[in-house]
């Protein structure tokens, strides 16, 4: 949700207040203040969010970071078939977000602080680096992922650092350079593509 102040045509953006919010599961985290619960849809959450520990304000910068990337480019990289999966999605999804921004940091697995749950971001790593599976995001090409630019890039990776400590705030996120480039009124088409007015 962002409150801000247009001109009457539409061409001055002044940002007044951020909050990300779900309407379906809204919770005021106080403070540096963390939960440990699985909450929020498996689609969007935090790889602390995955295993249901460490919650926090960072948490939520990340499921922003991928909502971010699901609006900018209209692609949904991280939706398994559910109806297939033979195992809780959770670890599905963990093992894509590390194939994407890993490595997996050491700080992440102090920070989720949960011996079966860093176990298992420590095995998906393993198996991602033994089978050679590491796909930095920082490489991912436009021309599979619309205006995957490189405005873009840097504004999702601020918001996906795998380390909680070293994610950018929501207030950082939102002086990005990106959002220039949305106040000129850089607009996303329908099918994806950009389009200057």
């Amino acid at each position: 949700m962002v409150e801000c102040d247009l001109d009457g045509r539409a061409s001055v953006w002044k940002l007044q207040k951020v909050a990300l919010g779900d309407i379906d599961c809204a919770l005021k985290l106080i403070d540096e203040k963390t939960l440990d619960a699985m909450m929020g849809n498996v689609m969007w959450r935090s790889p602390e969010g995955q295993i249901g520990k460490g919650i926090g304000k960072p948490s939520e910068v990340f499921s922003f970071g991928l909502l971010c990337f699901f609006v900018i480019t209209g692609v949904e990289w991280l939706h398994p078939n559910f109806d297939d999966l033979e195992t809780d999605p959770e670890p599905v999804i963990l093992y894509k977000l590390l194939t994407a921004f890993g490595p997996l940091p050491k700080a992440l697995v102090s920070h989720i602080n949960d011996e079966q749950g860093g176990a298992l971001m420590e095995g998906l790593w393993e198996a991602i680096e033994d089978e050679g599976l590491y796909e930095p995001f920082k490489d991912w090409p436009q021309n599979r992922f619309p205006n995957l630019d490189h405005e873009a890039k840097g504004l999702i990776l601020r918001m996906t650092n795998l380390d909680p400590a070293k994610r950018a705030t929501m207030s950082q996120v939102m002086e990005d350079p990106y959002w220039d480039a949305v106040r000129d009124l850089r607009v996303v088409g329908a099918k994806g593509s950009t389009k200057d007015h």
